[in-house]
């Protein structure tokens, strides 16, 4: 697109906050814009289970990327338990590790966006890095995280077969209304 953006990521606590029905409009929005922009790849949520298993797949430079996301809460909100929207919560471990090993098999680049931590927390939380570490060991190349408002720290994770990932814990905050 013309700011150079190519992939949104919608796994994020703010994903439900206009319920259900904002969700499905922000889906068909993003759906017209990778009708008008091939080069477009949204992911994160989802209109349905199929949408979901559909591992959103990017080209760049001869390199195939796969590109996941998951999220730690979605503020209080759910979708109703009839709703076909699916969004992946961070502690559908077992979900995101079918995820994570499927995408690993299809394209030479796995890359997490991680929607967790502690708001405006300056350091991961113990439970953030054991998942981090799951992640990197069931296939993950990079993970992304996000959501403290503040940069965290970052390192290599070391996998069992001796090859590695990268983490950064969160980027902090590219454009921010906060105060502080």
């Amino acid at each position: 697109m013309e700011l150079g953006l190519n992939a949104v990521s919608m796994g994020n606590d703010h994903v439900l906050d206009k319920g259900e029905g904002g969700l499905e409009s922000c889906l068909d929005y993003w759906d017209e814009m990778m009708n008008a922009n091939s080069g477009l790849t949204v992911y994160g949520a989802y209109k349905n289970i199929e949408d979901m298993n559909n591992i959103r797949l990017h080209e760049v430079n001869g390199l195939t990327v796969a590109l996941l996301a998951y999220t730690e809460s979605t503020n209080g909100n759910s979708v109703s338990e009839d709703s076909e929207l699916r969004i992946v919560y961070t502690y559908e471990t077992e979900l995101i590790k079918e995820q994570i090993e499927t995408a690993n098999e299809i394209a030479d680049v796995v890359i997490v966006s991680a929607h967790w931590g502690t708001e405006d927390s300056l350091e991961p939380a113990e439970g953030t890095k054991n998942l981090a570490k799951d992640m990197v060991n069931w296939g993950a190349d990079v993970i992304l995280g996000t959501n403290p408002h503040v940069p965290q720290t970052m390192e290599y994770l070391t996998r069992e077969d001796g090859s590695q990932g990268f983490v950064f814990y969160s980027l902090g905050n590219f454009i921010s209304s906060q105060s502080y």
